[in-house]
């Protein structure tokens, strides 16, 4: 942790600022924390978007059934809708 020539680059000033005071040990600490949770944060946002991608597919293929149906009764044709 004290050796500097290990950080990760960036460009954040407060990142470098942090880095050089006496509180380095605990500013990496809170970097590495902040990079960890962040992963696990994308993930479950990518694993929330899959879920409703999947729900509009479905609801998309509900509404087609339901459009042929109305086709089909405004054809003459009778659909019982119970």
């Amino acid at each position: 942790d004290d050796d500097a020539s290990l950080d990760e680059d960036t460009n954040c000033s407060i990142c470098l600022i942090n880095r050089q005071g006496p509180c380095r040990k605990y500013w990496l600490k809170f970097e590495r924390c902040m990079k960890e949770h962040s992963a696990e944060k994308e993930k479950a946002e990518r694993e929330v978007e899959a879920v409703e991608k999947e729900t509009e597919s479905e609801v998309s293929e509900e509404e087609e059934i339901v459009d042929a149906a109305d086709d089909v009764a405004g054809e003459g044709g009778e659909m019982s809708r119970e």
